[in-house]
């Protein structure tokens, strides 16, 4: 049985969303005194997975597949309970968050890019290291 990269017990994920009245008088005394109102995104979830499994989530719109993958890639912190991602906490931990690969469903290009156009967005991100081979030149001997 293989080692478990990903543990997720009891992840909850929970925004606070302000709320105000309409009109400018409730404008200006949300200023003052906010009125917020918790929005669970994510209700307690648990699953590991372990080394060499591939994993997707399905579900409707609002269910939490999207703030579920950004808790766990780290641009988010659970409200609650235990997440680690190979070992550690990807939000606590940069030299983590390195070594997490992530490639969203609508990651789109321009409609006329080659193989090669994504290279210099990626090589400009910080901490990577894009390897570029150089175009080959070749002469014709006459």
């Amino acid at each position: 049985m293989s080692e478990s990269v990903v543990h997720v017990s009891e992840l909850t994920k929970v925004f606070k969303v302000p709320e105000r009245e309409p009109g400018l008088r409730a404008a200006a005394k949300s200023l003052i005194r906010r009125q917020t109102r918790d929005v669970h995104a994510v209700e307690p979830i648990s699953f590991d997975i372990e080394s060499g499994e591939v994993v997707g989530f399905l579900g409707p719109n609002g269910a939490g597949k999207t703030t579920t993958i950004r808790t766990l890639l780290g641009f988010l912190r659970p409200s609650a309970r235990k997440l680690e991602v190979l070992g550690g906490s990807p939000a606590r931990n940069p030299t983590l968050r390195r070594r997490i690969g992530y490639l969203p469903r609508d990651l789109r290009s321009a409609p006329a890019s080659t193989g090669r156009h994504p290279f210099p967005s990626v090589a400009a991100l910080p901490g990577a290291r894009v390897l570029v081979p150089r175009p080959h030149v070749r002469s014709a001997a006459t």
